[in-house]
């Protein structure tokens, strides 16, 4: 992870930081679609146990870690919607730092 991305607050350091980043981009790479406006980032993926479970691990520990976005995640109809919302330079730094969008 390029920690040049995160000026904002991120604490992580060197593995730590390295394992999320690879958790995130495993993760990501099987969403289903994403949607992306100034405020707003909005992730779906397929609603599975294995996704649901990982997607909460590493939701409630960006909450922790980052928490100058806010992030959502729910159920839409047999779909996990991960939303992250902030202002603009906070959201484009979780993007880019986890690559959530296309």
């Amino acid at each position: 992870m390029d920690r040049s991305l995160l000026p904002i607050a991120c604490s992580l350091e060197g593995n730590v930081a390295r394992q999320r980043w690879h958790d995130w981009r495993e993760l990501v790479a099987g969403r289903l679609s994403d949607e992306r406006s100034a405020l707003e980032l909005k992730v779906r993926f397929k609603a599975d146990d294995e996704v649901q479970r990982e997607l909460g691990r590493l939701v409630a520990a960006e909450r922790d870690c980052c928490g100058f976005v806010a992030w959502d995640l729910s159920d839409a109809g047999g779909q996990l919607v991960l939303r992250v919302t902030g202002e603009a330079t906070a959201v484009d730094a979780i993007d880019a730092a986890f690559r959530l969008s296309d």
